[in-house]
């Protein structure tokens, strides 16, 4: 497994990562309605399959259900082998503001940095940035108030859309910005990627399967989906 500097930043990550939510919900491509979400005993083997193959980028958030915990009691004793990234919300649907919304976010760290079991986060994401949101400066604030605090080492934002990917990797603020990125989604090739490399913010993938519709699990869809 190869590793590559993320970025400005000083963390060497593996070039495949492991994204965690379907360890914590009902997720992706599920025809059968059978339930694709493996036991803790599975999502731990899971876990310390891929540290032992290399991985050493595990990615999960907050809204990940259970996942930051499972990943939590699973690595417990191999902490030092993994960059762990979790996500915090943007809380845009509770309408708080200032300090109520500062309090929220700051509980939403120690709920995550509890659940991981680690005293250090070393990747904290803003969750799901949609095109034209404002991300709250209160959230920002918090973030880096940890940072400052050592309890973050880098921050980065989860994004959606070509703009906002953009102005994420200008903003200044995000070592690491998320993108969806895939082989049926090669918007990201037009400006995104050079952007990143001229501002040196590293640049993290999710949707490379697109929720499973690019492994086997497509024989699965419906005979009308192939149309």
């Amino acid at each position: 497994m190869r590793h590559r500097r993320l970025g400005r930043t000083d963390l060497m990550v593996s070039e495949i990562s492991l994204g965690t939510v379907e360890l914590g919900l009902d997720y992706g491509l599920d025809p059968t309605g059978a339930g694709a979400r493996p036991d803790e005993a599975a999502a731990a083997r899971l876990l310390h399959q891929a540290l032992d193959l290399g991985i050493n980028y595990v990615d999960t958030a907050r809204l990940y259900g259970v996942a930051e915990e499972i990943i939590g009691r699973a690595l417990h004793g191999r902490r030092d082998e993994v960059i762990l990234a979790t996500k915090v919300p943007l809380f845009a649907d509770q309408g708080l503001s200032g300090d109520a919304l500062r309090e929220r976010v700051a509980t939403a760290v120690h709920e995550s940095l509890t659940a991981l079991a680690t005293d250090v986060i070393d990747i904290m994401m803003l969750h799901s940035v949609v095109a034209g949101a404002q991300v709250p400066p209160e959230i920002v604030e918090v973030l880096e108030r940890f940072e400052q605090q050592g309890a973050i080492r880098v921050l980065g934002v989860s994004v959606y859309g070509e703009e906002q990917a953009l102005a994420a990797i200008a903003d200044g603020r995000y070592d690491c910005v998320q993108i969806a990125y895939s082989a049926l989604d090669r918007r990201p090739e037009r400006r995104v990627l050079g952007a990143a490399r001229e501002h040196d913010v590293g640049l993290v993938v999710r949707s490379v399967l697109l929720k499973g519709v690019l492994t086997h699990r497509a024989q699965l869809l419906p005979d009308a989906s192939h149309r």
